[in-house]
């Protein structure tokens, strides 16, 4: 499911109101912690950030390789 800034601005609102609820897409979400609220809005907000970078044509490295020559 590709999420949206708006979702990821909603679950800030709820987080910074004190709420462990929220309606998304229809249906009621309900956290257990403050904690899983904020691993949520972790996941989201790379996954909203990644689908910009796309957008904005920046591929981020996933690693880098280390290459030697030898010899020289």
């Amino acid at each position: 499911m590709a999420y949206t800034q708006t979702d990821l601005d909603n679950l800030e609102k709820a987080i910074t109101s004190g709420k462990r609820s929220m309606q998304y897409n229809g249906r009621r979400i309900e956290w257990q912690s403050l904690a899983d609220m904020l691993k949520a809005r972790d996941a989201i907000k790379k996954e909203v950030d990644d689908a910009q970078s796309e957008i904005n044509g920046i591929n981020r490295p996933r690693g880098y390789r280390a290459r030697t020559r030898s010899g020289h």
